[in-house]
């Protein structure tokens, strides 16, 4: 989902390459879901799904619940 939302920030954007420096590369360096949704411009079409897709929002809640820091975690649990 991440990538998904980067490379749509990228068409939205129109880049060809993946801003790997310079000031526009911080707004890809984030792993919140709520903040990507804004930068890739979907932002209200997502916000009029979730109002009529329950199931959306439910999956949406349990994504944006997500965090890195928890997934190196459970990484270190299972070895």
């Amino acid at each position: 989902m991440e990538l998904a939302l980067k490379a749509r920030i990228c068409k939205t954007l129109d880049l060809v390459n993946y801003p790997e420096s310079g000031e526009i590369s911080k707004a890809f360096k984030t792993h919140k879901f709520d903040d990507l949704i804004k930068l890739s411009g979907l932002e209200n079409e997502f916000d009029k799904a979730k109002k009529v897709n329950a199931s959306l929002l439910s999956n949406w809640s349990l994504l944006t619940k997500w965090s890195k820091d928890g997934v190196f975690t459970w990484i270190q649990k299972m070895w």
